[in-house]
């Protein structure tokens, strides 16, 4: 049985301190005025989305657009989950940064490789399955522009995704996830049973839709105080 997967990857509304270039990590904050109509602009460039699931970071500002985004969609319910926290910045989340300069993160801030391993959830995707051969399941995910980058990148590294434009692979090494963007990462899938085991073979990804904007009228922040070079 072939099935195709689509993961809508949002990345969540603005905030105060995404407008002001305060690095926020792992702190819980909240979307500004400006954030919950692009959160409402989203929901609605997505109303006609069949989803099956729907996965947001338990922060404040994912979850509220997530919720916002779901509200459209009765019957699907919302699970959040740590996994899709921005990474910690330790002792530099609440501090205003000046993306002119190099940043680093100090000691006490999560390790890269703790923080790559969050991408795993995503990555071995859901246990929603479409009963119906060769049917699309679209699945919501709901989180923040680092770990976005981090995912997006890992996945095309390791070969298990490629660009459907090519032109788009310079936002990716911009760093480019604006406020409330919308991608989708389209996954064929294969299902196959035998009389004893399940499973489910993943073909390789294309990104059919990247840190798209379209659907805002709103200005949005041009950068990301949350990513680092390490």
């Amino acid at each position: 049985m072939n099935n195709v997967v689509n993961i809508y990857l949002v990345r969540h509304g603005e905030t105060d301190e995404n407008r002001a270039m305060i690095m926020q990590g792992q702190l819980d904050t909240k979307l500004n005025a400006a954030g919950l109509e692009q959160a409402q602009l989203a929901a609605n460039a997505l109303e006609n989305v069949r989803f099956v699931a729907a996965y947001s970071s338990d922060l404040s500002r994912a979850a509220m657009t997530a919720q916002t985004i779901i509200a459209k969609h009765p019957g699907v319910p919302l699970q959040t989950y740590k996994a899709l926290r921005e990474r910690h910045m330790g002792s530099l989340q609440g501090t205003k940064i000046d993306r002119s300069r190099r940043v680093g993160l100090p000691p006490d801030a999560e390790s890269a490789e703790a923080f790559s391993a969050q991408q795993q959830h995503i990555q071995d995707g859901d246990d929603s399955k479409n009963e119906n051969e060769n049917e699309r399941t679209n699945i919501l995910v709901v989180s923040h522009g680092g770990l976005m980058h981090v995912l997006v990148q890992g996945l095309l590294s390791r070969g298990q995704i490629k660009f459907e434009q090519s032109s788009k692979l310079g936002l990716l090494t911009r760093h480019w996830f604006p406020n409330a963007s919308v991608s989708v990462i389209e996954l064929p899938v294969q299902m196959h049973s035998s009389s004893d085991d399940r499973g489910v073979t993943m073909g390789m990804g294309t990104v059919v839709l990247f840190a798209d904007t379209t659907h805002l009228s709103v200005e949005f922040v041009n950068g990301n105080a949350d990513i680092v070079d390490v």
